[in-house]
Formats: structure tokens, sequence, C-alpha cells
């Protein structure tokens, strides 16, 4: 194949606090443990209890908060699956949440152009 590019739409952002923010191959869905794995895992000041995750739906964004530190001191919940296009945010232990939130944002800003030409290009294709 054309190296290790990513096929369209089968992408997931991972953004905050983990060793490579960046984009990484989800296929149809993948384990979010899976997903911060192949983002090169948390660094130290991340916080566990405070990771989001932003999913396009029809009506805009929605953001569902996790707490998987809770997970790892209790065992397994319904394992939490990031799909194509979903945006993963392990927040930085002492920033508030919407601070560390725009924080990432701003600073992802290159990121989520590209998923956003990405995502169009696939309904232009589609179309």
């Amino acid at each position: 194949g054309p190296g290790p590019g990513l096929a369209p739409g089968e992408w997931a952002g991972v953004l905050g606090a983990v060793q490579r923010p960046g984009l990484v191959p989800v296929g149809d869905g993948a384990d979010v443990w899976a997903v911060i794995a192949a983002a090169g895992g948390t660094t130290e000041r991340a916080d566990l209890r405070s990771v989001r995750v932003l999913t396009r739906t029809e009506s805009g964004t929605s953001v569902t908060a996790y707490d998987l530190r809770d997970v790892l001191d209790h065992g397994s919940r319904a394992p939490v699956t990031i799909k194509p296009g979903d945006i993963v945010v392990v927040m930085t232990k002492g920033t508030s949440t919407w601070a560390g939130l725009v924080a990432v944002l701003a600073a992802s800003r290159d990121l989520l152009n590209a998923a956003v030409l990405v995502d169009f290009l696939n309904h232009r294709q589609g179309n």
C-alpha cells in the first residue's frame, strides 16, 4: 500500500496529556485504552478521572466524560468504544475542565482542521 497512511474514515484524534497527540487508526471502532496506547500512553500529568470523548452528531458535537481511574480501581465497566471521527481528550491534573478543554482545542486547531477537511472530502466522495 501507499505507506502508513490512514484510510479515510478510519481514524480518531487523541489530544491532551498523551505522549503523541494526533490521529490514530481505529478501524470500525477501538477501545479507549487501545486508542490512548496508540498515542504513546499518557503523560505524568494526565488525569484519568477526566477523559472526554467528543463525538460528532447530527445536531453538532456531544462531549461525554469518563473516569478511567475508577475503571482501573474498581474493575471493568462497559467498554468505551472510540469510533472513527471521535476525539479523545485526556485532561491534565490541576486544570479546570473548561480551561483544559479550551487549551487543548486551541493547541489542536491544526488537527481539528485536518479532521474537518477529511470529513469534507469523505462527504464529497460520497455524493
